[in-house]
């Protein structure tokens, strides 16, 4: 297994020099710089403009000129279809919490490093701030193309720079001419918004398709990459752990490595769940979990599954089987491991920042979709934009506080 402890330490060091290297960028390079004033000084973006990239979108642009015409037009229906779904989803979620906040948790958090995602594991900084940096630069690309093949000026090109006060993460960005934009048809813009996000979405389902292993939620399969048998050994799964049920009150945390049940050893996930097939509520079981602290028994009593009835529930999610590195490969399984991590976080991000993009929020692409259509939908402009105004509140209004809930309900507030 990979020292997270170390880890953890390194990512901090690694966060302090990167935010002293941008500071000290931003310093020598502060003539060149503009803001984007969000909340400033609290909240505020660092725009660097360059010409870098821009003869690569024109050549692109032009030499599959009506084929990312094509694509761009496609990339409409699905954009509007993402949008429709990730609205809905929201929306459903946050209902079901309305009428039960106890027993949903909205699942709404930062992306951050260190944190402990159901079937991920524990996200690096590393691991963070390069798939970040390479996703934005795709999704700015393709935007950038996108407007080039549909001959709209690219004004400029350059770095950002995410700013809380201090810098904190690198991205990047391209500037099409607004107003040569806005004066396209509907079409056209569509296909401009939609590009960057769509182009994230496809490389996730890409990823899905050439690394099935990407996706450690599929329970059903093995997600073993190849030649991760060589490198390392099952040595049981991890959870998370619900809280104020069976497995919280007999004081199991997550991340802790379940490797038996009642006694008898659990190589993986699939093994503990045949050997809780026949597991009835008021049954005791007893797990055998590893943590920080070395191996340890928890026994509890089941109660009856909340969706299931007859079926005896413990409350774990996030199952995800644990490898240990064979000591032999000890130095080569951590490189193996750091890089099968990264892809497996590079599908989530730009799933993630696909989807996000499409929503009808504010100034992010899916908002601007639906500012287009509403300006179509509706002659008098000015109701159009009320409409956009509301719609975007509220749809940010239910995520700050899907998040907020899952925080409190995460540190055991309710």
């Amino acid at each position: 297994m990979i020292n997270f402890g170390f880890l953890l330490n390194v990512d901090i060091i690694s966060g302090i020099l990167v935010i002293i290297i941008l500071l000290a960028f931003v310093l020598k390079n502060k003539k060149k710089i503009s803001l984007w004033k969000i909340a400033y000084p609290f909240l505020y973006m660092i725009l660097y403009r360059t010409k870098y990239g821009l003869k690569i979108m024109d050549k692109i642009a032009t030499k599959y000129r009506e084929f990312i015409r094509f694509l761009g037009f496609c990339f409409i229906g699905f954009g509007f279809a993402f949008m429709i779904f990730g609205t809905y989803a929201i929306v459903k979620t946050m209902v079901l919490f309305f009428i039960t906040p106890t027993k949903v948790d909205t699942g709404m958090a930062l992306v951050l490093p260190g944190m402990n995602l159901p079937g991920f594991g524990i996200l690096s900084f590393w691991h963070w701030i390069i798939a970040i940096f390479l996703l934005a630069i795709v999704h700015e690309g393709a935007h950038g193309v996108m407007a080039r093949a549909h001959n709209i000026k690219i004004k400029s090109s350059g770095f950002a720079f995410f700013s809380i006060f201090v810098p904190l993460l690198p991205a990047a960005f391209v500037e099409p001419d607004d107003k040569m934009l806005k004066k396209q048809s509907d079409y056209v813009q569509y296909s401009v918004y939609a590009s960057g996000p769509m182009i994230n979405i496809l490389i996730a389902f890409l990823l899905i398709f050439a690394l099935p292993w990407v996706n450690p939620m599929n329970i059903a399969g093995d997600n073993l990459a190849p030649y991760e048998d060589y490198f390392s050994d099952s040595n049981g799964f991890s959870v998370n752990i619900m809280p104020h049920l069976p497995a919280h009150n007999a004081s199991m945390r997550d991340g802790m490595i379940i490797q038996s049940v009642n006694g008898v050893v659990v190589k993986d996930y699939l093994d503990f769940y045949k050997k809780m097939q026949g597991v009835k509520p008021g049954n005791e079981i007893t797990l055998g979990a590893e943590n920080d602290d070395g191996k340890k028994e928890y026994t509890f009593t089941t109660i009856e599954h909340p969706d299931i009835p007859g079926k005896g529930y413990i409350g774990v999610i996030g199952l995800r089987n644990e490898r240990l590195i064979k000591q032999e490969h000890n130095i080569s399984g951590q490189i193996f491991y750091w890089f099968k991590g990264f892809f497996i976080w590079f599908y989530l991000f730009n799933l993630a920042l696909g989807l996000i993009n499409l929503l009808p929020l504010g100034i992010v692409d899916g908002g601007r979709m639906l500012q287009v259509l509403l300006n179509r939908l509706f002659k008098n402009k000015k109701r159009a934009q009320e409409y956009w105004v509301w719609i975007s509140f509220l749809l940010l209004a239910l995520l700050l506080i899907g998040m907020l809930a899952h925080y409190l309900k995460s540190w055991g507030f309710f």
